[in-house]
């Protein structure tokens, strides 16, 4: 490691920049179908696109072109594809048993059956027992098996197995490459092998055969996915972080990204693009475009979306470029940098880390509120219209912040992750209080003392807080709790009326004397002035439901169309 700078120059284009142009070159699918039908070699492509690209091949193609990828290459498709996470995946390596049961290459069909991964997979797939031909032992209940050459190893397998004859073959290959006895030892061998520990060792051994190649492990992607445990500890490394630049083997530097896993960088990424040109060490340079591809293949593994193809893929990389952009703000917000570039301290692994920590930090915070006060998924509706689509935008793929005038934004910058910080404070600080008329409501509602024909705009069950707290407003604010029906859960028609026109609510301006006055009266009576912006949060339920309407104009029967607060039915 070295936090030198080195006096080699660069061409005046940042990393992304470069991997774009590249991956576009090497993602083409007419590219990889033309490599296949001269038969030229595909060794010289980086691996990762060249992995999406041909795992998208018919099989018939795909058997044919395992001959024109390296040793290497080979052995990396099947590790990916081997594993989700840190479990074995054999449903998804069967067609990779498939494939090359059917390649016409010999060389290829001996080398995958000696393949440790062929091994591991027999492992997790098949039960296999040693068989005495003199006192031959058969499973019980079914016929499900097969022996192989030499009648020495018994093959059980379970009736959703559709690759048995492939698999049969391929180990028939195997005796026929190397002779009965070879053949029988380098089996036996694997079933006397105890699974777990034969399991660990293939999964390390994996790990670090496509390190080189930019992949990085499940336990790595937690590492570069699970946030900081506070703000505080995102502020203190921030500040406490130095340059530091790796050195990146040749394989390193010659990797790439399918296009689809970034091109989402190609757009609205305009400062990611400025810091990175600023970056003059070559060796920075190198280091940074190999760490670009180790932060999103991390992502992509814990994720899983590299299996799943270039959708998946594309939104994975959506996520990430916001996450970054996010990271970068809140990262110049704390610290100066002048006229340095951002990237001579911070790579994309810490900036993703930084920015995915603000986030995660944020849910992890509103999670524990919801959990705490007892609201799960099935009744998150009672917290209404304003905080369900918050949460709806807060726990999306995309973190989205609604702002007063319910503009949506993407939470990528420091400014618009404040506000949403300041709303999951709001929420958390609320939830008490809403825990409390949930309570009560339900208590109500379980005691039969609350019935649909009571009210005019609402069932039962779709009364909300937002209706309760606004009912309670209105009644404060006509001093209701002054006098013995101050408990009623509701307002009459009148009572809207006497309201409405003492808060001028169809002139459309919600920030009257009146209201404002009203609404620092009702949170201090009521214990909520201590929320910081409680009362732009009522002014705002009071706007989102009262708006647009001309409430001196409506006959009673209309007021069932009206939303906010609840009205009691006096119509029949």
């Amino acid at each position: 490691m070295s936090d030198k700078k080195h006096e080699g120059k660069l061409p005046t284009t940042d990393v992304i920049s470069l991997i774009l142009k590249e991956s576009k070159a090497y993602t083409s699918m007419e590219l990889v179908n033309s490599y296949i039908s001269k038969g030229e070699s595909l060794e010289k492509l980086p691996v990762q696109p060249l992995y999406v690209s041909v795992k998208a091949l018919p099989i018939e193609v795909k058997s044919h072109a395992l001959k024109l990828l390296s040793k290497e290459q080979r052995e990396t498709f099947y590790d990916i594809d081997l594993w989700s996470k840190d479990e074995l995946d054999v449903n998804e390596f069967t067609s990779w048993v498939s494939t090359v049961a059917k390649c016409p290459d010999e060389e290829i069909r001996y080398e995958f059956v000696k393949s440790d991964q062929f091994i591991l997979f027999l492992k997790g797939r098949f039960n296999v027992w040693t068989f005495d031909v003199e006192d031959p032992l058969y499973p019980d209940d079914h016929d499900n098996y097969f022996l192989t050459e030499d009648n020495l190893l018994l093959f059980e397998f379970d009736e959703d197995c559709d690759i048995v004859d492939e698999v049969r073959q391929l180990v028939k290959d195997l005796y026929t490459e190397v002779g009965v006895e070879a053949a029988y030892q380098h089996l036996f061998k694997m079933i006397s092998e105890d699974y777990m520990i034969y399991n660990e060792n293939q999964y390390q051994d994996k790990k670090e055969r496509l390190r080189d190649y930019g992949f990085v492990d499940y336990f790595e992607a937690l590492q570069v996915v699970n946030p900081f445990p506070s703000i505080g500890h995102i502020d203190l490394f921030i500040n406490k972080k130095r340059p530091l630049t790796g050195n990146i083997t040749t394989k390193g530097k010659m990797q790439t990204l399918h296009q689809n896993s970034i091109i989402a960088f190609e757009k609205n990424a305009q400062s990611i693009h400025e810091e990175l040109n600023k970056v003059e060490d070559e060796k920075r340079f190198s280091y940074l475009h190999f760490n670009f591809i180790r932060m999103l293949n991390a992502s992509m593994e814990y994720y899983g979306v590299l299996k799943d193809g270039p959708v998946a893929m594309t939104r994975i990389g959506n996520q990430n470029r916001e996450l970054i952009l996010l990271g970068m703000s809140y990262i110049k917000d704390i610290r100066n940098f002048a006229d340095e570039s951002i990237f001579e301290y911070f790579d994309f692994t810490d900036i993703y880390k930084i920015g995915n920590s603000l986030i995660r930090i944020l849910q992890k915070d509103v999670k524990k509120a919801l959990r705490n006060h007892l609201f799960e998924d099935s009744d998150e509706n009672f917290l209404g219209a304003s905080f369900d689509l918050f949460l709806d935008d807060f726990f999306s793929d995309l973190v989205k912040y609604r702002d007063n005038d319910n503009k949506i934004v993407v939470v990528n910058n420091v400014e618009v992750w404040k506000k949403l910080q300041s709303k999951c404070k709001l929420l958390i600080e609320l939830m008490p209080f809403i825990k409390t008329l949930k309570e009560t409501y339900l208590s109500l509602k379980d005691d039969g003392m609350l019935s649909d024909n009571f009210y005019l705009n609402y069932d039962i069950n779709s009364i909300d807080f937002e209706a309760i707290i606004l009912s309670t407003l209105i009644n404060y604010s006509l001093d209701k709790f002054d006098k013995d029906d101050s408990r009623k859960m509701g307002v009459s028609i009148e009572e809207f009326r006497e309201f409405s026109k003492k808060s001028n609510l169809s002139s459309g301006i919600f920030k009257n004397d009146y209201i404002t006055q009203k609404v620092a009266g009702f949170a201090q009576t009521f214990g909520l002035d201590q929320i910081e912006n409680i009362n732009e949060y009522i002014l705002k339920i009071l706007h989102d439901h009262l708006s647009g309407y001309e409430f001196a104009d409506l006959r009673d029967d209309e007021f069932k169309h009206v939303g906010g607060p609840i009205i009691f039915n006096t119509l029949s």
